[in-house]
């Protein structure tokens, strides 16, 4: 008798999970892979950008933030391998000025005035937020370094490829492209600086994917557009970041569009030499052809275009 009632309690037990038997909870949903994503952003002296396009007039100095945009924003998407795209994270933040008074170094000096830069961060529903957290970027002012750190916590792995949007409005704006290789298994990601040349390669990009000309898991690819214009050839060409055209823009959520004729171009070119290095060449060096680019353009577009051949 005594045995029955065992036996029967731990039925009971083993329905309830005691008894040594482990259950799974299948309510609960694992959370998907993720890595935590670094870099930071620029910020020029509006005096210094003076000087450079008084020394070059077509010096492109409306390709950099200063601390005149006082409200920046981050957007970091994820890319499919059908080139869908889905946002992963976002932050907006404000610079905050104060004004202090600085003790004298000398006696008998005045005392200085001097403005001192903070910054304040908000998630998407607008409340202010003290860290990173999911779908949450943050960017930091560090008026030491005169740089916008970026810090954007579990973002969401296993896309083809990623695109980090920094702006502060329509038509200021610096993207970059990350891939999947880089990604890898690496739990933290710095992605360094967001350079105007990482925005040229990130609008070669988006623009080879509106017009599928090329698949986007192909990194081979990517790696060979990146060599042919490369940061020499980029600098050569004067690069001024295309005007947004999108009629009504909305931080929240940014839409980019642009008329991109340079861009065009050299996805053109790109697909040439895919097919034939010499017939590429002939038409880099064509008369009354690619009239976009000067010839310091042209001879180091040549010189790239042999460099890869070669190593082929």
């Amino acid at each position: 008798m005594k045995h029955g009632i065992l036996i029967f309690l731990c039925l009971l037990a083993l329905l309830s999970g005691g008894c040594g038997k482990v259950t799974q909870d299948i309510s609960k949903t694992e959370e998907p892979p993720t890595f935590d994503l670094t870099g930071w952003i620029s910020i020029a002296s509006t005096q210094n950008l003076m000087l450079q396009s008084q020394n070059n007039p077509k010096f492109p100095s409306q390709n950099f933030f200063t601390l005149h945009d006082e409200v920046m924003h981050v957007q970091i998407l994820g890319i499919s391998p059908e080139g869908k795209t889905e946002e992963l994270s976002w932050g907006k933040s404000m610079l905050v000025k104060t004004s202090q008074e600085v003790s004298p170094s000398t006696p008998n000096t005045q005392k200085q005035v001097v403005t001192v830069y903070a910054s304040q961060s908000y998630n998407k529903t607008g409340i202010l937020i003290q860290q990173s957290n999911f779908k949450e970027a943050k960017l930091d002012v560090n008026p030491s370094k005169n740089q916008w750190m970026l810090d954007a916590k579990k973002i969401k792995r296993n896309y083809v490829k990623y695109i980090i949007q920094a702006y502060s409005g329509k038509s200021k704006y610096g993207f970059k492209v990350l891939d999947q290789n880089t990604v890898s298994q690496n739990v933290k990601v710095d992605i360094g600086e967001i350079l105007p040349y990482d925005t040229f390669i990130a609008n070669l990009f988006q623009l080879s994917i509106k017009e599928r000309k090329k698949n986007i898991v192909d990194m081979k690819w990517f790696s060979i557009m990146t060599q042919l214009y490369d940061m020499a050839f980029f600098h050569s060409l004067f690069y001024a970041l295309p005007q947004n055209t999108v009629k009504k823009f909305d931080p929240a959520n940014p839409q980019f569009e642009f008329s991109l004729s340079i861009e065009a171009e050299l996805l053109k070119i790109l697909a040439m030499l895919d097919a034939d290095k010499e017939e590429t060449i002939k038409y880099v060096t064509a008369p009354k052809k690619l009239e976009l680019f000067s010839d310091a353009s042209k001879g180091i577009l040549i010189q790239n275009i042999q460099k890869l051949s070669a190593e082929k």
